[in-house]
């Protein structure tokens, strides 16, 4: 299923978006008002808690569980947002408005429970009280309105989703939904429309975000125009763009701003680690950093696994291996082996999302993930190979917290840094514009 171009958008969110109810739906009694109330109470308590981990930078709260095979698009939104906003003054006060305005409405819906409360006492029939109205009259009448612009919205529903997701192994899997109706005290039922209504906008977001940094990116690259054919509707309806193409823009970005990678592979059976502390130094270049002066600093983590064939091989030889290849070659690797859309709607599309564009409208992007992918099999980036590294999971967080973690839940951990102290080497060109990992 073809959708029309994405374009960037200044979309607002209300509280009717995070609400698990349309603006028409009807309440018939004071009751119902007084449970959409006591929702919307614990709804905005939950997205105070998120505003304040996103303010201390405690980013892997918001690891969300969405049930599509971008996680590397949410890990990169949220640590782009901390490093624009927490970096700057100006914007930063934005941030404190934003969460004092939130904390007044906190107390208006505090007063109206009160009031509704009161209300409740009396039992006589009472027009204002017990008259049938729609949500969003309710709403409107008793003045709770409140306005969210998208990366309010996305910091709040990435954190619920994080918050009630069950993880294996660490990785996000699934949302608890008896978790979520205990807590809100609402159905089984609306739990699970929140949750799809929650990643539904999160999807939209996340795509929406890549669409921007891309026009950001040399315009050899011609992103934005790419990204605008291959944007489609998948399964329950989430907004998608291909794994391997978003991931070359994300990393592209990341790697033009400076931001810090931290590249983690596990050795399951040995119960050992390798970890590098990736920083890239503007068009082309990467360099390996000790992590000990950066321990406070926010990166993108990028953990993976690879399969142990030869125990005996010596840490330095793999993390010269690793380089040789560069880390980066070999994450993307991992996103062009990876079904490019989930689900079952866009099946068809699984292996190559380009395959009902136009010679001319494919440029070299489709060129690039088949060979992409024929180094992933051949240099043992995929499921079937794992060989040198397979991808797992990809996440916002600090250094210093993600390192301490290693060493305290692994037999052995080793920053390669420490093996080989600084080690610095450079992408391939094609031609001068254009760069290739």
């Amino acid at each position: 299923m073809m959708n029309s171009i994405i374009e960037p958008t200044t979309r607002r969110y209300d509280i009717f978006s995070l609400l698990p109810y349309a603006e028409n739906t009807v309440l018939l009694n004071r009751k119902q008002k007084i449970d959409l109330l006591y929702l919307i109470k614990k709804i905005i308590d939950l997205s105070l808690v998120s505003f304040d981990f996103f303010y201390k930078g405690i980013l892997h709260k918001f690891d969300a569980q969405i049930g599509e095979n971008l996680c590397q698009v949410r890990a990169y939104k949220i640590l782009h947002l901390q490093n624009k906003w927490m970096n700057n003054d100006f914007v930063k006060q934005e941030f404190f408005r934003k969460t004092k305005e939130i904390k007044d409405y906190k107390q208006k819906i505090e007063d109206a429970v009160t009031t509704w409360e009161d209300n409740n006492k009396k039992t006589k029939y009472d027009n204002n009280c017990d008259k049938k109205e729609t949500i969003k009259n309710f709403i409107e009448r008793n003045q709770l309105s409140i306005q969210l612009n998208e990366d309010y919205m996305f910091i709040i529903i990435c954190y619920f989703l994080t918050y009630f997701s069950i993880r294996d192994e660490g990785l996000p899997v699934a949302i608890d939904l008896e978790l979520i109706a205990q807590k809100f005290n609402i159905s089984k039922y609306k739990a699970k429309k929140i949750v799809h209504m929650y990643q539904l906008h999160a999807s939209e977001i996340g795509c929406v975000f890549v669409l921007n940094i891309a026009e950001e990116l040399p315009t050899v690259f011609e992103y934005p125009k790419i990204l605008s054919k291959v944007y489609r509707i998948a399964d329950e309806d989430r907004a998608v763009l291909p794994c391997y193409l978003v991931s070359h823009v994300i990393f592209s970005h990341c790697v033009q701003e400076k931001t810090f990678i931290l590249f983690i592979v596990h050795q399951k059976k040995l119960k050992s680690v390798l970890y590098f502390l990736l920083l890239g130094k503007g068009k082309n270049s990467l360099s390996l950093f000790s992590h000990k002066n950066y321990l406070t600093q926010q990166c993108l983590v990028v953990s993976g696994e690879m399969l142990e064939n030869n125990p005996d091989t010596s840490y330095l030889s793999i993390s010269r291996e690793i380089l040789k290849k560069n880390p980066l070659r070999l994450i993307l690797a991992n996103t062009a082996a990876h079904p490019q859309y989930a689900g079952t709607r866009l099946q068809a599309f699984r292996d190559n999302p380009f395959i009902l564009l136009s010679p001319e409208e494919k440029g070299y992007h489709e060129e690039s993930l088949l060979e992409m992918q024929r180094f992933a099999i051949q240099e043992g980036c995929s499921k079937i190979n794992p060989t040198v590294f397979y991808l797992k999971h990809i996440y916002a967080s600090q250094v210093g917290r993600e390192i301490t973690w290693l060493h305290e839940n692994n037999q052995s951990c080793i920053e390669v840094y420490s093996v080989l102290n600084e080690w610095e080497y450079k992408w391939e060109y094609e031609n001068e514009e254009e760069t290739h990992f």
